[in-house]
């Protein structure tokens, strides 16, 4: 039979899982990465609703949002990609 649900480790499940994950893509980019990104997409493409900032504008106010919208080190990590091209 199967496991009963006293037997059952939930969070040793989860710990396996997670060791899995790392194992198959220790390097994968954190949400909070694709965050700043998305943002500054979203800031530089015309909407509907609104133009879209210039690179310099969108970059300045991501800079200005760190700490406040945006993860420090995922914010500064595209400010350095995005000034060096």
């Amino acid at each position: 039979m199967g496991a009963k649900a006293q037997d059952f480790d939930l969070a040793a499940l989860l710990s396996r899982v997670a060791d899995a994950l790392e194992r198959l893509a220790p390097s994968a980019p954190a949400p909070v990465d694709f965050a700043v990104a998305d943002a500054f997409d979203a800031m530089t493409t015309d909407r509907p609703y609104q133009v879209a900032f210039s690179s310099e504008a969108a970059a300045t106010l991501v800079q200005e949002l760190i700490g406040v919208k945006f993860d420090p080190k995922a914010a500064t990590a595209f400010l350095r990609a995005f000034e060096s091209g």
